[in-house]
């Protein structure tokens, strides 16, 4: 959160800020939420993506989607989506999973960011054959 905090107070707001955030099923604990909480309360609402195996860390977020409206959850199998939400184009996907892939080498193994199906998102740019 520190990091989005400085981000925000050197740019002025976090309009532009997106967030895709990757998890094998945990989630924020209380003291998380509510620099969160804090956090958008204080900028604005930020387009946020949560790409998770979880289906109740999928059900928190929708829960969470109704007060904030900018932030989704999806599956890995629908990563186009979630970069689609946040107004990433389908011709960045391959760039986004390399660049998730090299930050995950400093975290523990996630399981969840190797089901996203990197020859899939980049032949979506190719046109349909039939």
């Amino acid at each position: 959160m520190d990091r989005l905090r400085r981000y925000a107070q050197a740019r002025g707001n976090a309009r532009r800020l997106r967030i895709l955030a990757v998890s094998d099923g945990a989630g924020p604990n209380p003291e998380m939420r509510a620099e969160i909480t804090e956090f958008t309360k204080r900028y604005e609402r930020i387009k946020s993506a949560v790409i998770t195996v979880s289906p109740i860390v999928r059900g928190i977020v929708t829960a969470v989607s109704w007060f904030n409206p900018d932030i989704k959850a999806f599956a890995p199998k629908e990563f186009l989506a979630a970069l689609q939400h946040l107004g990433v184009g389908q011709g960045a996907a391959s760039s986004f999973v390399t660049e998730l892939r090299s930050m995950a080498k400093e975290l523990p193994p996630l399981s969840c960011l190797s089901m996203i199906d990197v020859g899939s998102a980049a032949r979506s740019d190719e046109p349909a054959r039939r």
